[in-house]
């Protein structure tokens, strides 16, 4: 081989390099978000139909991919569903395959951060529900070990069990 063709080489795998990793942003950014076309890169409207399916980029890797409509080709699928997203609603077709099973269906990681966090949200709230045992009132505490409703009931409470002693 001689130098012209080392260079040349060189030149088209740096090359290979930047279209790999241009490919990896515009799946990352439709993965993240889910306000473009993980293989085109066209911006999605809010109401537009998204396909979430598996699909191979450029850097051979397979990944779960937001696409607008006309890039989605669902080879391979057992079959489609147009479902909303958990989150934030917005209609999506996900193309389910036998060996992958979706507990929940979202458009993008954001959606799946946000709903989840949600849920702790949630259960924490729940967690915190009491009734006071002075006014017999039923409240949520700021903080987890929180028994009375107010400042003047935990006053109470305190002369209470002092009494009682």
């Amino acid at each position: 081989m001689s130098v012209p063709d080392l260079v040349g080489q060189e030149q088209w795998l740096t090359g290979r390099r930047q279209a790999d990793h241009v490919a990896y942003e515009r799946y990352r950014a439709s993965n993240d978000f889910g306000e473009t076309c993980g293989l085109c890169g066209r911006a999605l409207a809010k109401t537009e139909l998204a396909w979430r399916a598996i699909v191979k980029h450029g850097d051979g890797i397979r990944r779960m991919t937001t696409m607008c409509e006309t890039c989605a080709d669902p080879v391979g699928a057992t079959w489609t569903k147009e479902e909303p997203c958990e989150a934030c609603g917005r209609f999506i077709t996900i193309v389910y395959y036998d060996w992958l099973a979706h507990k929940h269906i979202f458009c993008c990681e954001r959606c799946v951060y946000r709903w989840y966090n949600r849920q702790r949200s949630d259960r924490s709230r729940q967690a915190r529900e009491r009734i006071c045992p002075v006014c017999e009132q039923s409240f949520v505490g700021s903080r987890r070990d929180a028994v009375t409703c107010s400042p003047a009931c935990r006053q109470k409470f305190y002369r209470l069990r002092k009494k009682a002693q």
